[in-house]
């Protein structure tokens, strides 16, 4: 009768532990995979391209032309092809020599359009939160740029206005188009989450590690919003976090808001890739799927999740668009105005961080 070696059992129970973890990483990928197809949806046409889908405009119509006929006789009906024509153009911006809008897709970086939505029953969806992340495709800074929802802006079909209703007017196509035109840069996905996804993915992390930098406190009964947070206060909850991120009741306005809305995305990504979170992040199918909607597929996803697992906060940069806060001349209302100069500036630094990604 042999014995088995002792090098033999390690052997055998460590290849056991091996199996067992292998197990626990695809069951954690299959959830991960199966949150991010809950999540997508595929780009609708570009805008102006739905309508010539829906109509062939080369197609014979009948055309009736009159001619002498005897009374009591039908007019007689002839067919003829009409000659297409071209789709009318839409309104565009003063073009600038920084236009990104012509070039190819660029290689090494991504641009994500997020858009913080406040949507309502009864209500057309409203961008409360714009912001622009250039993401390089194989882990590095991630920056943010933060876009006031007051920026004068050209909205296709509706003309200049303030970006932020180009969300009411025509939904995530149309404010990613907007975007697009005022900063000359292709942006290559969204992402819109809705307040009550937003509170639900920080309650499922567990909160943030961030601190109410000041008393905040504000109440709007038309709404229901309803913000009473504490100096040093942490955010343990995700209504926390969304109220520390919505506060603007004070003399920065929409400059804090916007700073404090990058705090929060940087908390969250810090957050979400800490190893004791992974478990968290995988249960997120049933959170996900009815108050997030992407146009990046289930597989990017997953390669994005693998680049960034452990990415830290001072990882996250952010990028600021100067401009003035002023009422305007022409209906007397109030915008954040960003002339030619500062948007060009922008578009250089934009594809200054796509190409050296």
């Amino acid at each position: 009768m042999t014995r088995k070696r002792p090098w033999k059992r390690v052997f055998q129970a460590a290849a056991a532990l091996l199996s067992l973890a292998l197990l626990v990483a695809l069951a954690g990928l299959y959830q991960f995979y199966r949150a991010a197809d809950q999540i997508y949806e595929a780009k609708p046409p570009a805008l102006g391209q739905a309508a010539e889908q829906k109509t062939d405009q080369t197609a014979p119509r009948p055309v009736v032309r009159p001619r002498p006929r005897a009374a009591g006789e039908e007019p007689e009906v002839l067919v003829e092809p009409i000659q297409a024509r071209e789709p009318a153009k839409a309104e565009e911006p003063p073009k600038s020599k920084f236009s990104l809008l012509s070039a190819s897709k660029e290689k090494g970086a991504e641009t994500f359009l997020l858009l913080g939505v406040d949507s309502r029953e009864g209500e057309r969806a409203r961008s409360d939160t714009i912001l622009l992340a250039v993401v390089p495709r194989s882990g590095g800074d991630i920056h943010l740029l933060s876009i006031p929802r007051d920026t004068y802006a050209l909205v296709p079909g509706h003309g200049y206005t303030k970006i932020n209703h180009a969300m009411t007017y025509g939904g995530a196509p149309l404010i990613k188009k907007s975007v697009e035109q005022l900063l000359s840069v292709p942006i290559d996905h969204t992402v819109t989450v809705d307040f009550q996804g937003f509170r639900r993915i920080v309650d499922d992390l567990g909160g943030l590690p961030l601190t109410v930098e000041k008393e905040m406190h504000y109440d709007d009964p038309s709404d229901g919003t309803s913000i009473h947070l504490h100096k040093g206060q942490s955010l343990a909850t995700g209504k926390q976090a969304l109220d520390y991120a919505r506060f603007r009741a004070d003399p920065e306005a929409d400059t804090g808001r916007m700073r404090r809305q990058k705090q929060v995305i940087r908390a969250i990504i810090q957050k979400g890739g800490e190893p004791e979170s992974w478990s968290r992040i995988f249960r997120l199918a049933d959170i996900l799927g009815g108050h997030v909607k992407t146009d990046l597929p289930p597989r990017d996803w997953v390669r994005l999740a693998m680049a960034y697992r452990n990415t830290a906060a001072d990882r996250v940069k952010t990028l600021e668009l100067s401009g003035e806060n002023r009422i305007s001349r022409q209906d007397r209302l109030w915008y954040f105005f960003v002339n030619e100069g500062e948007r060009a500036r922008m578009a250089q630094e934009l594809r200054r961080l796509k190409s050296n990604a």
